[in-house]
């Protein structure tokens, strides 16, 4: 029989051996994902490197296609994105470059300047339609600077 003493050594060591062993690599239908982190407080893992979408949407679209097919090669499967990036412009080209091939393996995401409800309902429409999904992973409200915004928002229905 095993002391306790020798046991607790052991589990030590193992303990400390898996802490470093590399996580398990994931992949998808293009091939291998970058590692993953988790994001805040949401408890769901995206790719630990995002394309932004205020970037895509300020390029020449030949451009924004190369990027993000360079990115999804590169392992890269979160998207970020904004109502307010230029004009809606840039969601509406992820919903030409990006949804059409690639919705099932991306973690999509947008934001809304909305003040108020009726405002940030409309916003989240839009921005489906524009990105040509039915839905988003995340959504969050965008431009929050001080603990007034946070509080007109809530007095404005959105949360």
């Amino acid at each position: 029989m095993i002391e306790r003493r020798e046991f607790l050594k052991s589990l030590a060591s193992l303990s400390a051996a898996t802490v470093a062993l590399p996580a398990a690599e994931e992949s998808d239908r293009l091939g291998k994902l970058l590692p993953k982190r988790t994001l805040g407080r949401t408890g769901v893992a995206v790719t630990m490197l995002g394309v932004g979408g205020w970037h895509i949407g300020r390029m020449e679209e030949p451009e924004a296609q190369r990027t993000i097919e360079a990115a999804l090669e590169g392992g890269i499967r979160f998207f970020d994105n904004a109502e307010s990036y230029q004009d809606g412009a840039s969601e509406s080209r992820y919903g030409r470059l990006l949804t059409p091939k690639y919705r099932d393996i991306v973690f999509l995401m947008t934001k809304s300047t909305a003040t108020d409800a009726a405002t940030a309902r409309r916003h989240l429409e839009e921005s489906l339609l524009r990105m040509k999904t039915d839905y988003v992973d995340l959504w969050q409200m965008h431009s929050v600077t001080s603990v007034e915004d946070v509080d007109q928002r809530i007095q404005n229905g959105i949360l």
